[in-house]
């Protein structure tokens, strides 16, 4: 073969399209891998070979049925109880949270077939009882990850589950009232909690035990190594608990706390002063005496190397603090501020130029509340020009000039939320088509200057674009 020759046939095999069709079975087994259920089930409908290879255990490891809610709708006892069966030898995560119509006759199936589960979510499966989980814990020794919150789970059933599965690293528990005792089971039976999620709530009996400072500082006490805590609807736990929280796990990553009405600036600082390198995520939500004071403690506010997720929601803190917060987490990824229930309204939207000029790794923004302008606008496209999630709430004071700052410099957007905004019109639409290419989730509530004609155009320009209108 000539020296041209050659150089024709190289020229050739670059130019040729590889496809997936064309990998090897096991490179296709790892790509089907990743797709949720719902992806994987209309793969089945391509060819025989994807069929085949779709039928494969190594692609069924996790069935997670919390990703769609229309297809958690559709499948039942009858369909899950079938790949369970089929697949269950090498299935290690089952997630069928708020799965109403799942049963006990479901979860014997599942500890039957699937010897090595590593995590269980029944979250809101109120016809899950103990009949079921019993048979989760005579077989399901290598359980590590369990949610058990609002199901139909009683203590004793619980207390049962701990004895066999001791190597739990990662529980949620809370519903009928019996979180208390949980606990103390959590506290006696588990060896090496990390992440714990506790959602208790007000007892219909006055005599009935409930969640305290007392249980916390227990659970502290016997955990040390707890990475992640997560407080809700814990009414009757107070800022003396939290002092003692940082000072037991030191090495806190995640630190949530919701509708603890007890809980004030004083029992946050403790934590943020002790846990500020560690802490990855930050959640604060409907806690009215939480306000400004949290970032003007008598020692400055220290820095939060590590933070990637700040969630601040019905506090009593305005725009001043949220951005005190921010100017000292240089790794912000996500931040989700606002009020949806608190009057009056503390967070205005000035803080956003401050969360432009030093959070440069921000990926998700969510504003509640506040009122946009043309100023944060302009910050935002300037400085955070990968932000792929951006819901910006009240536009009604943005411009065309404003939202097409946005449109034409922040083209990684995979999110946008545009409400109340009458300078959204076709022109906003088209120059949305032409630049945000890869828009999955569009919503433009209340905005009135667009048509349904307008609206169907985009549709046709970005087939793969969800839009809300």
């Amino acid at each position: 073969m000539s020296l041209k020759e050659s150089l024709e046939e190289s020229q050739v095999q670059c130019n040729s399209t590889l496809l997936l069709h064309d990998l090897p079975d096991s490179i296709i087994l790892q790509v089907f891998s990743k797709f949720t259920i719902k992806e994987r089930l209309l793969f089945r409908r391509v060819c025989w070979k994807w069929h085949h290879l779709l039928n494969d255990y190594s692609v069924w490891r996790s069935v997670d049925l919390s990703e769609d809610s229309f297809l958690s709708s559709k499948v039942n006892n009858r369909v899950l109880e079938s790949w369970v069966t089929s697949w269950g030898k090498t299935i290690q995560h089952i997630d069928v949270r708020d799965c109403k119509w799942l049963t006990d006759l479901v979860i014997i199936t599942v500890a039957e077939n699937c010897i090595d589960l590593k995590s269980l979510n029944i979250e809101g499966c109120f016809q899950v009882s103990d009949h079921g989980i019993d048979k989760v814990a005579l077989n399901c020794s290598r359980l590590r990850k369990i949610n058990v919150f609002l199901s139909g789970l009683s203590e004793d059933g619980f207390d049962r589950l701990l004895r066999k599965c001791s190597d739990l690293e990662d529980i949620k528990l809370g519903s009928r009232g019996n979180c208390h005792r949980m606990l103390l089971s959590v506290c006696r039976n588990v060896k090496d909690l990390k992440v714990i999620a506790i959602h208790d709530v007000i007892p219909f009996d006055e005599g009935e035990p409930v969640v305290d400072d007392l249980s916390l500082w227990r659970l502290c006490t016997c955990f040390p190594c707890l990475t992640a805590i997560d407080l809700t609807w814990c009414c009757f736990i107070t800022d003396d608990a939290l002092l003692a929280l940082p000072f037991c796990c030191p090495n806190l990553a995640s630190f949530t706390v919701r509708e603890c009405h007890q809980v004030s600036d004083r029992g946050i600082r403790a934590v943020f002063h002790v846990c500020h390198e560690s802490l990855t995520k930050i959640h604060l939500e409907r806690l009215y005496n939480v306000s400004d004071v949290l970032c003007f403690s008598p020692e400055e506010l220290k820095p939060f190397p590590n933070l990637k997720y700040l969630k601040v929601i019905d506090t009593s803190v305005s725009d001043v603090g949220i951005a005190k917060i921010a100017e000292k987490s240089p790794s912000l990824e996500t931040l989700i501020v606002g009020e949806h229930c608190f009057n009056p309204f503390n967070i205005h939207g000035m803080f956003i130029s401050t969360i432009a000029e030093r959070c440069q790794k921000l990926q998700q923004f969510k504003l509640y509340s506040g009122r946009m302008k043309d100023s944060y606008l302009t910050a935002i496209g300037k400085s955070l020009p990968f932000v792929r999630e951006l819901y910006l709430g009240d536009c009604r004071e943005c411009s065309t000039e404003g939202l097409s700052k946005i449109i034409t410099q922040c083209r990684w957007l995979q999110v946008l939320n545009i409400q109340n905004c009458i300078h959204v019109t076709s022109n906003t639409l088209s120059l949305i088509s032409q630049n945000l290419r890869n828009l999955r989730e569009l919503e433009i509530l209340n905005c009135k200057s667009i048509t349904t004609l307008d609206v169907l155009e985009l549709k046709r320009k970005l087939p793969l674009c969800d839009v809300r209108y």
